[in-house]
């Protein structure tokens, strides 16, 4: 059905991403406290961390990213399967292809994970130390919840941003007195 165009790249990319997101994350914050063992955590080395794991997970999943736009996009048009896509969009764009605007994608992903990672980690810590709740699955659920919600709040104001630009171009072509209608809300 329609609707559920692209959820193979869509699953296929959540599963790359957040594996290499989360891995990088932690990686790179053991990282920097090998180098620096005296110093405590911070939300800083912490947003750092997250910038560059978001970042860097959303550039190697963006191919998938591309497939489930392209798919979704054909709407009724016959598109085939994952596998399919890929191989179409290499053969006719080239390996080049599958990275199409890779870098508004690791933008985006940075802000979202310089947000949400740090978010979790300092609501999970906090939570545990004030008795709310003991450091557990509950105290996990919600750091998560905070995290999600906090990372949606930053995320929204760039994706309304990047989804004008991206139909801008037919509005111009419309009416061509519209020069400031991306940002008119």
């Amino acid at each position: 059905t329609n609707l559920y165009k692209g959820l193979s790249p869509a699953l296929l990319r959540q599963a790359v991403y957040g594996t290499i997101k989360f891995g990088l994350y932690y990686t790179a914050k053991d990282m920097y406290f090998s180098f620096y063992p005296s110093r405590d955590e911070s939300n800083l080395v912490n947003l750092f961390c997250a910038v560059f794991a978001g970042s860097v997970a959303s550039a190697i999943a963006n191919p998938t990213d591309v497939v489930k736009v392209r798919m979704q996009a054909k709407g009724n048009i016959h598109t085939g399967n994952l596998l399919s896509t890929f191989s179409d969009i290499g053969r006719k764009e080239g390996v080049a292809g599958l990275w199409r605007g890779v870098c508004p994608t690791a933008q985006r992903s940075a802000v979202v994970a310089g947000v949400q990672l740090p978010v979790y980690d300092f609501s999970r810590i906090q939570i545990s130390r004030s008795k709310i709740m003991p450091d557990g699955a509950c105290c996990n659920l919600t750091a998560s919840i905070l995290a999600g919600l906090s990372a949606c709040l930053a995320s929204n104001p760039i994706d309304v941003i990047r989804t004008r630009l991206m139909v801008q171009r037919r509005y111009i072509r419309e009416k061509r007195n519209l020069d400031h209608k991306i940002f008119k809300s």
